[in-house]
Parts: structure tokens; C-alpha cells; sequence
């Protein structure tokens, strides 16, 4: 009874609730409605990013200003993806995270690909001459000769935590954790590791290289360079980045000793406070762990993946 008791105040203080939104409210009927009548000649890639609610900003990724991804940006992109792709294309976070390292290897971190091409429409609500369409009575109408749809080529490549311990980081590469769906294939993929030289993770089109160990002196934010050239011969730079704790040798000890970790999604959605906002399915991060093993320092930490 006392370890069950235990476990249960555990479960309350290690709980975090995600920053992962997730929509109940589908638009895909009414947007592909809109587009019906549309000529779509330049609509190749098949992902329309008018189908979601634009939360990670996709289409202003890979700019001077905007580069740099994280755990609940990964995650949000690819919701949004997967998504706008109609569920088609991509996956889900709830199947992604299947394939995440377990949040006990606190001294392992999966990191994240995804090499798209979007679409948005070339739609300007207040300005409607500065695209190529205008609204009247619920139908999209051209009007003039510019492309109906505009394209976007998004590299965008995450460490899948918020937070590692240890004085060596393994980062892991894995085929289930890369999501291509772009006419511009990945040829080469190379990473630097908050400045610690360079690694070629993919080569010819293939991993050659799915682990590799970094050490770190300091504690702190640490960010991941990747740079990617494509089949004709471009290139992008991207950034992720994560925190690491740097641990002691007695506090990594036994590292998969006791601990469970998982995640539950609500049945109920938040409604919102105005007429017409968008209901929302809260979702909640739970770890739960044994006093036998050296964890209670982790407390503090735990609301980081």
C-alpha cells in the first residue's frame, strides 16, 4: 500500500502537461471545397498548409529569424504535416513517439528529420492583388495570372528532448524518425554538435552514421547545426536545440532502473471561451519512478522530454 501510495504522489508531481496542441475541429472538407473549382497544375506536393491552424509557422521556416526547432516544435510541425497532407503523408505524433528513446536513457537523444514540400494558397485576405485570389460568396475566384498555389521547401531537423543529463550525449539517427516527402531528396547530411566538429550523418542517400557520442564540460543550451544538399545540388541549413545537464558519474548510474514514462491524451475537448474558438484535446506527460534508485534529483526537470 505504501509503495502504491507512493507511486500515486509521484505520478502528480512528475506530470507535465504538453505543449502539443491537437484540434478536434476539421477543416479539410471546407478548404477542399474552397480549392474544388482551382486549377491545380502548380498544387504537386499534395500537403496544403491552409488545412491547419499554422501554429509552428511552417511556411516562414529555414529564414534568418525563424530556424531554429525543438521537441515541441517537431511535434507540432509534424501534426501539422501530417494533417495538412489529408493523413496521407507523414505520421503521427502519437506513432512517432513509439519509435523516441525511452525518457529513462536520460543520456540519449533521437533526433528528429523532416525534409517536406508544402503548399499554401496564394490568398491575401487584406490585400487580395497581392496574391492571386479573392473570396466572394464562399468561392475562390482568380484574378489574375499569378500561380494559384505557392510552394514551399521546408528542412526542419529537432533533438527529440528538451533535456539531457550526462557528460557524454549520444544523438541517434533513425530511419523511423526521418520523414522525406519531397521531390528534392536528401544526398548528404552533415551535423555539428554545438560547434564539436563535423559528422556526415547521411551520404549517397544513406545513414552512414546512426550514433554519435558527444562530451560536454558545461551545463547549459547547447544547439545542433545540420546542413543538408539536395539531389540538385542546393543546399539548407537548419537548427535544433536542447539543454544538457551535465551529471555526475553516481547520478547516471543505473540509467533503465525503475522508471516508466508515458502520455494520455483527453476524451473531452476544451471548448474555449469565445463563440467559434477551436476545441482543443489537452495532453498530459506522466514519469513514474521507484525512491530505490538515484532519481529525486530529476524532480525539477521532468516537465523537459
Amino acid at each position: 500500500m505504501k509503495k502504491i501510495l507512493l507511486r500515486a504522489c509521484l505520478f502528480l508531481a512528475c506530470a507535465t502537461i504538453n505543449a502539443q496542441v491537437t484540434y478536434t475541429l476539421d477543416t479539410l472538407t471546407n478548404v477542399d471545397s474552397l480549392i474544388a473549382p482551382l486549377n491545380k497544375e502548380s498544387f504537386t506536393s499534395g500537403v496544403l498548409y491552409d488545412r491547419v491552424v499554422p501554429i509552428a509557422n511552417l511556411t516562414s521556416f529555414n529564414t534568418a529569424t525563424n530556424n531554429v526547432s525543438s521537441l515541441p516544435h517537431f511535434e507540432q510541425a509534424l501534426y501539422e504535416l501530417y494533417r495538412a497532407a489529408k493523413k496521407t503523408k507523414f505520421n503521427s505524433v502519437a506513432n512517432a513517439r513509439k519509435a523516441y528513446v525511452s525518457l529513462a536513457r536520460k543520456n540519449k537523444v533521437d533526433i528528429g528529420i523532416i525534409n517536406a514540400q508544402l503548399h499554401r494558397l496564394n490568398f491575401n485576405a487584406e490585400n487580395n492583388q497581392l496574391g492571386a485570389l479573392k473570396l466572394t460568396n464562399k468561392t475562390l475566384t482568380p484574378i489574375n495570372d499569378k500561380a494559384l498555389f505557392l510552394e514551399k521547401d521546408l528542412l526542419l531537423i529537432a533533438p527529440l528532448k528538451k533535456l539531457a543529463i550526462g557528460q557524454e550525449i549520444t544523438y541517434a539517427f533513425k530511419e523511423d524518425l526521418f520523414f522525406e516527402e519531397s521531390s528534392k531528396k536528401i544526398v548528404t547530411l552533415t551535423a555539428q554538435f554545438d560547434g564539436q566538429g563535423s559528422h556526415t550523418i547521411i551520404q549517397n542517400s544513406q545513414f552512414i552514421n546512426k550514433e554519435v557520442a558527444i562530451g560536454y564540460a558545461t551545463t547549459g543550451p547547447k544547439t545542433l547545426t545540420f546542413t543538408a544538399t539536395y539531389t540538385n545540388g542546393s543546399q539548407t541549413t537548419t537548427k535544433g536545440s536542447l539543454y544538457v545537464s551535465v551529471a555526475s558519474a553516481n547520478a547516471m548510474r543505473n540509467p533503465d532502473e525503475g522508471i516508466e514514462d508515458g502520455n494520455i491524451t483527453a476524451t473531452l475537448p476544451f471548448t474555449g471561451y469565445e463563440p467559434g474558438d477551436l476545441p482543443i484535446l489537452g495532453q498530459l506527460d506522466y514519469c513514474i519512478f521507484d525512491l530505490s534508485t538515484p532519481y529525486l534529483y530529476l524532480l525539477p526537470h521532468l516537465a523537459f522530454r
